[in-house]
């Protein structure tokens, strides 16, 4: 007699996390500064692309070094200001400044905290420069985990001020009257992605 023989299968599958954070554009933004107007004014540097693919919700934390020259002269950091703002399929996903869904601006760390929608772009308040890392991409409700495309942001930079700039009580006065030694200043800016822990 012929009996039914039964055996086991088992299946398992092991999910590993991951994220990454690219530059795509301007890894390298340079400018001469060399009219009184520009001095007296301050000017908009160039801007920074990056992008950010990720399996779990994050935050992107940025910090800068200080602005030096070779001889150790030092330019106030709080001469280089930045907004953030949203590019691609970021803008039509569901996103909005403050209470988004995917994901929010960090809270700006100046006076100037006007969000605005136009031309297409999302942008946030405005940024001053600081030594220690500060957030300027948090989760939303919704999480913000997904591809490049969808978590891809613009850094314009702008370097300088015209009259002053109020900074959480601190006047910033124009290059012109900061007496700035001459010489190339460098700055390293750094981004960080951070996965929520689980």
């Amino acid at each position: 007699m012929t009996y039914a023989q039964s055996d086991e299968i088992n299946i398992s599958a092991a999910f590993s996390s991951f994220i990454d954070l690219r530059v795509t554009d301007g890894a390298n933004v340079d400018v001469t500064i060399s009219t009184l107007d520009q001095y007296k004014q301050g000017v908009l540097m160039g801007y920074s692309s990056y992008e950010v693919s990720s399996s779990n919700r994050f935050s992107v934390n940025i910090g800068f070094t200080p602005i030096s020259n070779a001889e150790g002269d030092e330019l106030d950091l709080k001469n280089l200001t930045y907004q953030l703002s949203c590019r691609g399929t970021t803008l039509s996903g569901n996103v909005s400044p403050v209470g988004g869904t995917k994901w929010d601006f960090g809270s700006p760390n100046t006076s100037f905290t006007t969000s605005a929608i136009g031309s297409g772009t999302l942008s946030s308040g405005l940024y001053v420069a600081t030594s220690s890392p500060y957030p300027i991409i948090l989760p939303g409700p919704d999480g913000n985990a997904g591809s490049y495309d969808a978590n891809s942001f613009n850094l314009p930079w702008r370097l300088g001020w015209g009259g002053f700039l109020n900074y959480e009580g601190i006047k910033m006065p124009s290059l012109l009257d900061q007496n700035i030694a001459p010489g190339t200043y460098t700055c390293t800016v750094t981004l960080e992605a951070i996965p929520e822990a689980l």
